[in-house]
C-alpha cells in the first residue's frame, strides 16, 4: 500500500476568498469557524470573505485564517476519504495544523497557541522594517557566502535607521529562513539588511552569469524564521512547554530538522521553529528515503505543490492538493488513497 504525506501550507498562503468554498458545499467545516471565532473573539470568516487583504495578510489574522481553513479541508477529506498509512507535515505555521490532524494537539489547544504565537511574532518587530524574499536559482553556496558577507557590512554600516522592538533596540540582520526546495530558499531580516543581501548577490549572479536566478520580494508583516523572532519564543516558551499534549504515535515531520519524530514531538520542535529555518526540502527528502509516494496538500493553496514542483519523483508517485475540495472528494470518494 502506498503512503501518503498530508501537508499543511502556513502563512502566505491565505487570499479573500479562501473558505467560501468550504462554506458552501461543506457544511462540517462552519463549527470549526464557529469555534475559532468564538475563541479569537473576532468576526473571522468576515475579514476572509471580503477582506481587506491587508488586514488578512496581518499575522495576528493570517495565521488563525490558514489554521482553520487547512484543518477544515482535512476534516472534509478525512470523512468523506479513505486516506490510508498517513504521516503528516506542514510548512512553518502548517506544522501545529499537522499535529492537530495527527492527534498530537486539539484544535482548541491549536487556536490558543495560534493565538499567542501570532501576537508574540508580531510584537517582537516594528511591521514598517519587516522584510523577507525568496532567492531563486541561487546555489545555496553563493547565498550562504552572501549571507556572511551582508552580515559584515551591515556590522560596519552607521547610517542605518534604529530599530525598536519588543525587547529593546535591535541591529540591522538578515538570516536564511526556509530551504523549500533546491531552487528556492527565503531569508528575513529588516528592509535594509535585505537590500543590502541583494545587492551582493545580484554581483555574485553577475559574475557566475546566473540569468534565471532572482529575488523575489514577499508580501510579510514580521521577518519569519530569523533571529528577530528570538524575543517571540522567550514569551512562548511556558505556554507552549505547558500545554495539552496527546500522545500519539503518528509520524509527523517537524521544520526544524526535516526528520520523522513520533511520540516524543512537541514543544520543544514547535519553539525552535520560532527563529531557525524551515528545513523542508529535508521534509521531502525524508519523505522519499522512506517511500513516501504520494503527496497531498491540504487547504486552500497550492504553495507547497510548486515548492517541490522541480524535485524529482519516483515514477508513479503523486503530487496532488485540496484547493478545489469538491473535485477532489469528487475523485477520491469511492477508492483508498
Amino acid at each position: 500500500m502506498p503512503k501518503t504525506l498530508v501537508m499543511f501550507p502556513g502563512q502566505g498562503s491565505q487570499y479573500v476568498g479562501m473558505a467560501n468554498e468550504l462554506e458552501r458545499e461543506f457544511p462540517v467545516s462552519r463549527f470549526l469557524f464557529e469555534e475559532a471565532e468564538d475563541a479569537l473573539r473576532f468576526p473571522l470568516r468576515k475579514l476572509m470573505r471580503q477582506g481587506p487583504e491587508s488586514q488578512l495578510r496581518l499575522t495576528a489574522y493570517a495565521q488563525p485564517a490558514t489554521l482553520v481553513t487547512s484543518y477544515a479541508h482535512w476534516q472534509v477529506v478525512s470523512q468523506e476519504t479513505a486516506v490510508q498509512d498517513a504521516w503528516f507535515a506542514g510548512h512553518s505555521l502548517g506544522e501545529i495544523t499537522a499535529l492537530v490532524a495527527a492527534c498530537k494537539l486539539s484544535f482548541a489547544e491549536a487556536l490558543r497557541l495560534v493565538r499567542r504565537r501570532a501576537h508574540a511574532m508580531q510584537a517582537a518587530f516594528p511591521e514598517q522594517h519587516a522584510s523577507m524574499a525568496a532567492v531563486i536559482n541561487v546555489p545555496q553556496e553563493v547565498l550562504f557566502e552572501s549571507l556572511e558577507a551582508a552580515s559584515g557590512t551591515l556590522m560596519d554600516a552607521h547610517n542605518l535607521p534604529p530599530l525598536m522592538g519588543a525587547g529593546g533596540s535591535l541591529e540591522h540582520m538578515v538570516d536564511l529562513s526556509a530551504i523549500n526546495s533546491r531552487h528556492q530558499m527565503v531569508v528575513a531580516g529588516s528592509k535594509d539588511a535585505i537590500r543590502c543581501l541583494q545587492k551582493i548577490t545580484a554581483r555574485k549572479i553577475g559574475e557566475l552569469q546566473l540569468p534565471k536566478s532572482r529575488f523575489v520580494p514577499l508580501a510579510v508583516s514580521v521577518p519569519f524564521h530569523s533571529r528577530y523572532m528570538i524575543a517571540a519564543r522567550r514569551s512562548l516558551e511556558e505556554l507552549f512547554r505547558t500545554a495539552s499534549w496527546q500522545q500519539s504515535g503518528t509520524k509527523v515531520i517537524p521544520n526544524v530538522t526535516g526528520q520523522i519524530c513520533g511520540k516524543g514531538y512537541g514543544a520543544e520542535e514547535l519553539l525552535a521553529q520560532i527563529h531557525q529555518p524551515v528545513q523542508w526540502l529535508k521534509t521531502f527528502e525524508t519523505s522519499l528515503a522512506h517511500q513516501i509516494t504520494r503527496f497531498i496538500e491540504v487547504g486552500s493553496a497550492t504553495v507547497l505543490q510548486k515548492m517541490w514542483a522541480r524535485e524529482p519523483l519516483p515514477e508513479g508517485s503523486l503530487m496532488e492538493g485540496t484547493k478545489d475540495l469538491t473535485e477532489f472528494v469528487r475523485q477520491h470518494q469511492s477508492h483508498e488513497i
